[in-house]
């Protein structure tokens, strides 16, 4: 199966402190892979990088089999993202918000279909400023797949949905997988983690730990799971 990233040596240098340092990894299409670990290791960065928001230090980021650095604005038309906190343009409902994405990436989308799909179709008259937390993510999220990427960027995701929200979500990558639509998010929640992913990878102290199949390491940790990856990122 063909890989969607590439990433070679990677490292991200701040006033001479490493956040990543050589960081090697893989892929596949149609793979849903997590990237798990402590508040403030660098899952943020590694997301930015990977879509052209920040400049390596050091390192290469093939998308699609192509340079990111070289080929940056016509890869970025197949991702979807949602990094750091979204912001909209808080006037205007969830419906306006999707369009002026939809103008911008030049396409065009069912957006009552697609706020459906998040569990926002009874809010697509009100405007954004009265959106709480959750539900602004699930906008976030909705922004994020309007135009129907290759390639879906989801920093923390899951944060701040109730229950209902969480299985929609998660019902909604599995739609995605199930059209070749790769997915990465990133996570410190541990149970959301195991319930979401096929593939993991741990940040801790600026290196990545590619523990590979979720269902794998599942069969072979039993309930002892969660203690041996709370023992990678503290590492």
């Amino acid at each position: 199966m063909e890989n969607i990233i590439s990433v070679k040596n990677l490292t991200k240098e701040y006033d001479s402190n490493f956040i990543l340092k050589n960081i090697t990894f893989e892929v596949k299409k149609g793979e849903i892979f997590a990237l798990l670990g402590r508040n403030g290791v660098g899952k943020t960065t590694l997301l930015k990088l990977l879509c052209g928001l920040l400049e390596p230090t050091e390192g290469e980021v093939f998308i699609f089999e192509k340079n990111l650095g070289l080929n940056k604005k016509n890869i970025l038309k197949s991702i979807g993202i949602m990094i750091d906190k979204p912001i909209f343009y808080e006037h205007l409902t969830a419906y306006e918000n999707i369009a002026i994405h939809l103008e911008y990436m030049q396409t065009d989308a069912n957006i009552k279909e697609i706020l459906n799909l998040v569990g926002l179709n009874a809010y697509d008259k009100k405007p954004v400023s009265k959106f709480s937390f959750g539900m602004r993510q699930k906008l976030g999220i909705a922004r994020a797949i309007s135009h129907n990427p290759k390639l879906l960027l989801l920093d923390e995701p899951m944060n701040g949905l109730d229950p209902v929200a969480i299985r929609t979500v998660r019902a909604l990558f599995v739609n995605l997988k199930e059209k070749e639509t790769t997915v990465i998010l990133s996570s410190h929640i541990l149970s959301e983690i195991l319930q979401t992913a096929e593939s993991i990878a741990v940040l801790s102290n600026g290196k990545m730990d590619k523990l590979g199949c979720v269902e794998k390491l599942q069969e072979m940790y039993n309930d002892k799971l969660e203690d041996f990856l709370i023992e990678r990122m503290e590492k």
